[in-house]
């Protein structure tokens, strides 16, 4: 993973409860190209997360990679030209007991922060 020094983040914090779904991608996702150079884009993934949102975590991530993989010509040979990392997060009641149990009643919330570049 590289760092940029100069790089700035916002603080983002939601809470999470049974039902809701996170989507966690690295940009390889959103950048890998068609064989005509157009790229994947937000607005397919959110497409194709939207055509699938009655699937559990696993088939949903399974089929975004083959909608990722039929985007890119369905060439198996065809290689992507950064690292493709997607994950699925599925908060069920039991997952959301059990992060209440672990973290007090905030244990849904997921809060990314900035970090400072080092001095």
């Amino acid at each position: 993973m590289g760092f940029d020094e100069e790089a700035s983040y916002a603080a983002i914090e939601r809470q999470a409860g049974p039902g809701d779904r996170l989507l966690l991608f690295t940009d390889g996702v959103i950048e890998a190209t068609s064989p005509s150079d157009e790229p994947f884009g937000l607005e397919r993934i959110a497409k194709t997360m939207r055509e699938g949102a009655d699937l559990d975590a696993g088939p949903l991530t399974d089929g975004v990679l083959a909608e990722l993989r039929r985007f890119r010509g369905g060439d198996p040979t065809r290689g992507f030209e950064d690292d493709v990392t997607l994950a699925v997060v599925d908060f069920t009641p039991a997952s959301s007991a059990r992060a209440r149990a672990a973290f007090g009643p905030a244990g849904g919330t997921r809060s990314d922060r900035a970090v400072p570049p080092p001095s």
